[in-house]
C-alpha cells in the first residue's frame, strides 16, 4: 500500500471519529485537528511525497464527511436536510474557494463562521419559543384564576359609601341592575331617600342609612345594623370623596385633615368593621375608589393627592394581607369623570379661573360616569387588584412608571402656568357653583355640566366658615 493511500485512510479514520461528535462545539474542536492534517499534507506535498491529485481526493473526502456530519445534525422536523449556507454544500464551497486560489483552511474558516452563526440563530429561536410558551402558560393561569374568582351579584349584599350622588349613584344603579341588594350610605338622608325611590321604582332591593364615614362611632353603628338585619355583607365600596382645588399657599391644615378624614380614615373605619365579618363567611370584595391623583400628584390638588396616595397604599396593603382569606381588595384609580361633581368641588385662590380650568378639563379629558361605573363593577366581579380608568390616566401612569422625573418636571411646568395665589380672599373656600364666570359654564364645559342633573349633583349649600 503506497503512502498516498495510507494518508487517505488516515483522513477517513479521522473523519469517522469526527462524525461521532454530538455538538457544534465538539465539531469545531475536531475541525482544528482536521486543519492540522491539511497542513501535514501540505508539508508532504512540498517534499514530493504526495501527488496533488491524491491531495485533492483527500480534501474532497474530508469535506464530504464534514457535509454529511453537518447535515446529520441539521435536519428539519420532516427529516429533510435543513441545508447550510444558502444551499451550498461544503464540497462546493471548497471548489469555489479553490477556484479563487484559496486554500482548504480558508474554506474551513468560512464554514466555522457559518456554524457559529447558525448555532446562534437556533439558540435565539429556541429562546423565543420558550418565552412564547411561558407567556401563554402565564396568560392561561391568569385566565383560570380570574374565572374562579368571578362573582355573580344577584342576591348579594353590596354596601356603597357616598351613594347619594355622582359616581356612587352610578354604582348603585349598576349593582341594582345586577340583582344585588344595595345598601346606600351617605350623610344627606334626604338625598338618600331620593336615590332609594329612584332605584326601587326599577324593582331593585334597596336599604339606606345615614352615616358620616369620617366618624368612627357612626360607622360602627351602621355596619352593626346592616349585619344584624341582612346577616351578610358581600361587597363594600368606599366611594365617599371630597376635593379642594387651588394653590398650596391657600391650603390650610384643616384642608389636609378633611381630605384625609374622607379618603383615608373613612375607608379604614369601614374596612375594620367589615373585614372580620367577611373572614367568618369566607369571602368578600372591597372596592376602594382612589384616583390617578393617588399615583401622580398634579399641581393645585395637593391635599386631594396626598390623601389619595394614602388610600392607594392602604388599599394595596390590604389586598396583600387579605387575599389568603378569600377577600379581594380592588384599588380603582380613575382619571377625570363626567359626574357633575365639579359644581360642588371646593376652590381656593383665584376662584373663577380655578373653576373654569377644572371644568374644561373635566369636560374634555374625561369619561362618562356610567362607563366608569361599569368598569368598576367588572373589576369587582373578578376581584382585580387594580383598575385604571381613562386612556390619559393609563398613559400618565405608564410614563410615570418608566421615567418619573419626566412626569414630575412636566407637571412642574404646568404648575407655573396655573393661576397664582390671590391674597386673603384666596383663603376662602368656595364651591364650584359659587365660582362661575363667562367661561364656566359655557360651550367648553357643557359635557360636564350636563352630567350634573342626571347624577343628582345639584348645588350643595355654600361654605359658611
Amino acid at each position: 500500500m503506497d503512502r498516498g493511500t495510507r494518508t487517505g485512510q488516515d483522513a477517513a479514520s479521522r473523519m469517522g471519529r469526527l462524525s461521532s461528535s454530538r455538538s457544534n462545539t465538539e465539531y469545531l474542536r475536531h475541525t482544528d485537528v482536521l486543519n492540522d492534517n491539511v497542513e501535514h499534507h501540505a508539508e508532504e506535498e512540498k517534499e514530493g511525497k504526495m501527488f496533488p491529485k491524491v491531495r485533492q481526493l483527500i480534501d474532497r473526502a474530508e469535506l464530504e464527511e464534514l457535509e454529511k456530519n453537518w447535515r446529520k445534525r441539521n435536519t428539519n422536523v420532516r427529516g429533510k436536510p435543513a441545508g447550510c449556507y444558502r444551499g451550498e454544500s461544503l464540497y462546493n464551497l471548497m471548489i469555489m474557494q479553490s477556484g479563487t486560489g484559496r486554500t482548504f483552511s480558508s474554506a474551513r474558516s468560512i464554514v466555522k463562521e457559518g456554524i457559529m452563526k447558525e448555532s446562534f440563530r437556533r439558540q435565539t429561536t429556541s429562546f423565543a419559543v420558550k418565552l412564547a410558551f411561558a407567556g401563554t402558560a402565564a396568560g392561561a393561569m391568569v385566565y383560570i384564576m380570574r374565572q374562579q374568582r368571578r362573582m355573580t351579584f344577584k342576591g348579594k349584599t353590596v354596601v356603597i359609601a357616598g351613594a347619594s350622588r355622582g359616581l356612587g349613584l352610578e354604582l348603585a344603579r349598576g349593582f341594582a341592575k345586577e340583582g344585588a341588594h344595595v345598601v346606600l350610605l351617605a350623610r344627606n338622608q334626604s338625598k338618600l331617600a331620593d336615590v332609594a325611590r329612584e332605584l326601587e321604582s326599577t324593582g331593585a332591593s334597596i336599604s339606606m342609612l345615614g352615616c358620616d364615614v369620617t366618624k368612627q362611632d357612626e360607622v360602627q353603628l351602621s355596619m352593626a345594623s346592616i349585619i344584624r338585619e341582612l346577616t351578610t355583607i358581600d361587597v363594600l365600596v368606599n366611594n365617599a370623596g371630597t376635593i379642594q382645588v387651588g394653590p398650596v399657599e391657600h391650603m390650610s391644615l384643616d384642608d389636609f385633615a378633611d381630605a384625609m378624614a374622607v379618603h383615608f380614615w373613612g375607608p379604614l373605619y369601614l374596612m375594620r368593621e367589615v373585614i372580620p365579618h367577611m373572614k367568618r363567611q369566607g369571602h368578600g370584595r372591597i372596592v376602594n375608589i382612589a384616583s390617578i391623583g393617588g399615583k401622580v400628584a398634579p399641581p393645585h390638588l395637593v391635599p386631594y393627592a396626598a390623601s389619595k396616595f394614602a388610600l392607594v397604599g392602604l388599599s394595596e396593603g390590604m389586598r396583600t394581607e387579605l387575599a389568603k382569606d378569600g377577600i379581594y381588595v380592588t384599588t380603582v384609580c380613575p382619571g377625570l369623570m363626567r359626574t357633575g361633581s365639579h359644581l360642588n368641588a371646593f376652590f381656593k385662590g383665584q376662584h373663577k379661573k380655578e373653576f373654569a380650568l377644572f371644568s374644561m378639563a373635566n369636560a374634555l379629558l374625561s369619561t362618562s360616569s356610567d362607563r366608569a361605573a361599569r368598569q368598576i363593577i367588572e373589576a369587582c366581579r373578578y376581584g382585580s387588584s387594580e383598575n385604571i380608568i381613562t386612556a390619559p390616566a393609563k398613559l400618565l401612569r405608564l410614563i410615570k412608571g418608566l421615567y418619573p422625573p419626566l412626569v414630575i418636571e412636566a407637571l412642574s411646568l404646568v404648575g407655573r402656568l396655573l393661576p397664582g395665589p390671590d391674597g386673603p380672599e384666596g383663603n376662602r373656600l368656595k364651591r364650584g357653583w359659587e365660582s362661575q364666570s363667562m367661561i364656566a359654564p359655557s360651550l367648553l364645559t357643557r359635557p360636564a355640566d350636563r352630567a350634573a342633573s342626571g347624577n343628582k349633583e345639584e348645588p350643595q349649600p355654600a361654605v359658611t366658615s
